[in-house]
């Protein structure tokens, strides 16, 4: 996963720099498309054991080992959610016909919100990673009501985080929105 993300910040560097006449490196989309194949793999692989997890957990949610491997596993699936998402936003700006990425931008925005509805109860040591994920979250999609409702589970999910953030950046999120989909 690590990888994929140097190879994401290194595709939008060379992009931006594109014109500058030192940068000799040309951003190659058929990399990008293999590195998102590749992530969404990744995350494919880490929803199916959180999956298994939660089927096979104990019934009694009160079993302290049990607990802390979900939120774990909520965690590490959460992290590979945004940089999913973060992908998904660059290819969709360079491929914006492609119905498959708006598939999987749906997809993995509604898993956001669902980890993000689930992780209240770890506040707030276990949940700290939320706020990072609704925010790729409301990145990745386009659509004003899913906008709505994740900024409703960041405040809902806000109230352990530090004084002013307990409500979305929205600024910050339309800057990175804009970064991301290459509309500066």
């Amino acid at each position: 996963m690590m990888r994929c993300v140097a190879h994401l910040r290194d595709f939008l560097h060379r992009r931006r720099n594109r014109n500058d006449r030192r940068s000799h490196v040309v951003p190659n989309e058929v990399d990008l498309l293999k590195q998102y194949q590749t992530m969404k793999t990744i995350v494919t692989g880490q929803r199916e054991r959180l999956k298994v997890f939660e089927t096979n957990r104990s019934t009694s949610s009160e079993v302290p080992l049990d607990t802390r491997i979900h939120s774990a596993y909520q965690s590490v699936y959460g992290i590979g959610l945004v940089v999913a998402i973060a992908y998904n936003c660059v290819l969709s700006a360079l491929y914006p016909e492609n119905i498959e990425l708006t598939l999987d931008s749906t997809s993995f925005v509604a898993d956001v919100l669902l980890i993000g509805k689930s992780v209240c109860r770890y506040k707030p040591l276990g949940s700290t990673y939320i706020a990072l994920c609704l925010g790729a979250a409301w990145v990745g999609t386009n659509d004003p009501i899913t906008k709505a409702e994740v900024e409703k589970t960041w405040e809902d999910c806000g109230g352990d985080f530090p004084p002013g953030q307990q409500k979305p950046p929205i600024r910050e999120l339309k800057w990175t929105e804009r970064q991301l989909r290459f509309l500066d």
